[in-house]
C-alpha cells in the first residue's frame, strides 16, 4: 500500500538538516528584500512626519504670535487711558503646577527609547 521513504537520499538527517537550511536561507534572503522595503518606508514616514510636525508647530506659533500680538495692543491702548494706574511688566507665576501656562509639557519617554 504505502511506499517506506525513510530509504530515500532526502529522508537522511544530513539531507534534511541541508534542505532545511537551504530554505531558511530563502525565506531570509526574502526578509532581508522585504525589510529593505520596509526600512525605506519607516525613513519616509518619519521625515513625513518631521514635516507635518513642524508646519504645525509654525502655524501654531504665527497665531500664538499673532493673537499675543493683538492682546498686547489693546492692553497698551488701555494703559493709556486716563486712570489707569496698573503695570503691563509681567509677574512671576504663583501656580507652576503640571497644566499651569508657566509649566512645560509632561511628556514621558519611555526608557527604552533613551
Amino acid at each position: 500500500c504505502g511506499k517506506d521513504v525513510s530509504q530515500r537520499p532526502w529522508a537522511h538527517p544530513t539531507a534534511c538538516f541541508a534542505l532545511g537550511t537551504y530554505f531558511k536561507v530563502c525565506r531570509a534572503e526574502e526578509e532581508i528584500k522585504r525589510l529593505n522595503i520596509e526600512i525605506h518606508q519607516v525613513i519616509t514616514y518619519m521625515c513625513d512626519e518631521e514635516h507635518f510636525l513642524r508646519t504645525c508647530e509654525e502655524k501654531i506659533s504665527n497665531l500664538h504670535s499673532q493673537s499675543n500680538g493683538s492682546h498686547l495692543k489693546r492692553l497698551h491702548d488701555i494703559a493709556m487711558l486716563p486712570g489707569f494706574s496698573g503695570t503691563l511688566i509681567p509677574g512671576v507665576s504663583a501656580l507652576k503646577g503640571p497644566g499651569e501656562s508657566n509649566s512645560g509639557p509632561a511628556i514621558i519617554i519611555p526608557s527604552s527609547l533613551l
